[in-house]
């Protein structure tokens, strides 16, 4: 996957809340190239997972 830079655009409408993704800089916005969610077996919201994060590693 390709890592952000500083002036990658968010994705429009995509929220993040994990404040150690290294894809969320700007005010809780996605920055990643493209998301990924899954798993396939997903039933709820608390089942699924953003298989795009990666630890920030300024954190």
């Amino acid at each position: 996957m390709n890592h952000t830079t500083p002036n990658s655009p968010s994705l429009p409408g995509v929220d993040c809340d994990v404040v150690n993704c290294e894809y969320n800089k700007d005010s809780q916005k996605c920055h990643a190239p493209h998301i990924k969610v899954g798993p396939q077996h997903a039933v709820t919201t608390g089942d699924t997972v953003c298989d795009t994060f990666k630890k920030d590693c300024n954190d």
